[in-house]
């Protein structure tokens, strides 16, 4: 089977509504977004909900708090994956550091 190696631009990293900012690595089909999400310290994300998609993220670094549709906040750190099911309302707030 090929391989494929892609290399993410930082001058392509945009804001979003929700308050983050997104570099997209790899988004090619519908099926697979791979991006990095990048939150300011201090910034609570806007409550949103991915149509279609399946959430996924791996924190690098930083210390937050995740809320996903009715659980309970949960936090989070680097290393921790956080997975968010389809439609599933949810949030971040960055306590420290950048996430």
């Amino acid at each position: 089977m090929p391989t494929h190696h892609w290399k993410q631009d930082a001058c392509k990293e945009f804001s979003t509504p929700e308050r983050c900012h997104i570099i997209e690595t790899y988004n090619t089909d519908a099926s697979l977004s791979i991006a990095r999400a990048r939150v300011e310290p201090g910034v609570t994300t806007a409550w949103h909900a991915l149509e279609g998609t399946i959430e996924r993220y791996i924190i690098a670094q930083g210390q937050g708090r995740v809320e996903i549709d009715d659980f309970p906040p949960t936090a989070v750190g680097p290393g921790d994956v956080v997975i968010i099911p389809l439609e599933c309302g949810n949030e971040s707030r960055i306590l420290d550091k950048q996430i």
